[in-house]
């Protein structure tokens, strides 16, 4: 999958503490036109604030901590594979991912960067956008308020807005990005098109969205080879292009399109993280038995290929022996189950077993999962064992 290395797509992280005001974050994400900045407490990482999650958000930026706005991402580590990249951002709603060592945030990788790691890939040689792309796109007349154009974002569970005119015709783009840095700050700064400059004591959700929006929309054909709007977003540090066919927009194609299409038609996703370097001898096998285990669920409930199953494994060390913890993460159908850690019973002290931690994770995983997601139909089921 990978063309550029891991390492070449690392950027140092933007960070603030927790115990900072809210408007400092927004301030970092508008001065380095930046989608996420990182929450630490002592060094020690939080997780994320960006514009996504500030969405959501109806408060005092001056007044908010950044720790109560704080959301958990997936964590990757110098042992992170590309594929895992891809499916920390398929498998979440970050903008950015932490590259975390011994719990301290060392790094960060955004979606733009994730995109180098697939400018070549199979997964997308000879793809169209038309065959990736959301289509069609949330449409928001340009003479609706930033109040309305929120209310559609938050209605429609969407990051983006695609302006019209009265004629249908392609006006500019109202994103979560356009909220954030140019609503949610009180920046102080003009809007585009626009002689209103909003300070602290001012509602501006009554503005027009016309003024807040942004006009430089670059877009794309649906005809057009994917490889080339994967180019596009990463020059223009670009989440999404707009998709436009006879001079009116047709559709949206993002960077999580893109990551979807490069896992389609693979096997369901196992990861392993957090294994000491003498214990990776037993990475596979606990892949194996989490290929098992996503088989088994298989027959009960209904997998995407971009469904996945993250275990993350602890040790500690008494003496000569270790002792295992997994904490197990299963995204299934857009929500995410999450096992407890093991108990701290009788027959873990005694084995000090990692497979026996494993298994104890996902049994429990796989209650939790098969209690909440809504089964497949006997009849599938059956017809699925026949044609195995």
């Amino acid at each position: 999958m990978a063309v550029a290395e891991l390492k070449e797509i690392i950027e140092s992280p933007l960070v603030v503490q927790e115990d900072e005001s809210l408007s400092k974050a927004i301030g970092l994400l508008r001065e380095n036109q930046a989608y996420g900045v990182f929450v630490v407490s002592q060094g020690r990482f939080l997780g994320v604030i960006d514009d996504r999650s500030l969405l959501k958000f109806d408060g005092d930026a001056e007044r908010t901590k950044c720790g109560k706005l704080v959301k958990r991402t997936p964590v990757l580590s110098d042992n992170s594979s590309p594929e895992e990249v891809v499916a920390g951002f398929i498998n979440s709603e970050a903008t950015v991912l932490p590259l975390v060592r011994n719990e301290r945030l060392v790094g960060s990788i955004t979606r733009r960067n994730a995109l180098k790691l697939l400018t070549d890939s199979p997964a997308i040689t000879g793809k169209r956008v038309a065959d990736v792309m959301r289509s069609p796109p949330v449409t928001f007349p340009d003479e609706g308020t930033v109040a309305q154009a929120v209310a559609a974002m938050r209605g429609n569970r969407v990051y983006r807005l695609v302006v019209t005119d009265s004629r249908g015709r392609l006006a500019g783009v109202f994103s979560s990005y356009d909220l954030a840095v140019k609503v949610k700050s009180y920046g102080g700064q003009p809007f585009r098109g626009s002689s209103f400059r909003p300070t602290a004591e001012e509602d501006v959700t009554g503005e027009k969205v016309a003024n807040v929006m942004s006009t430089e929309v670059v877009t794309i054909r649906p005809d057009a080879p994917l490889k080339e709007a994967v180019r596009i977003m990463i020059e223009n540090n670009l989440r999404a292009l707009v998709v436009v066919k006879e001079n009116k927009p047709a559709g949206i194609v993002s960077a999580k399109n893109v990551f979807e299409a490069c896992l389609v038609g693979k096997p369901l996703n196992v990861f392993v993280h957090g294994l000491a370097p003498d214990d990776r001898i037993i990475k596979q096998s606990i892949i194996d038995e989490g290929s098992a285990f996503l088989e088994r669920l298989r027959k009960f409930v209904p997998l995407a290929p971009q469904d996945a199953l993250d275990m993350h494994v602890k040790t500690s060390r008494e003496g000569y022996k270790k002792r295992f913890e997994i904490k197990s993460r299963l995204t299934v159908q857009g929500k995410v189950f999450a096992s407890r850690a093991p108990p701290d019973i009788d027959e873990h002290r005694d084995n000090w077993d990692a497979h026996l931690a494993v298994r104890e994770s996902l049994d429990e995983l796989e209650k939790i999962v098969v209690k909440t997601v809504k089964r497949r139909p006997k009849r599938e089921r059956f017809q699925q064992h026949r044609i195995k």
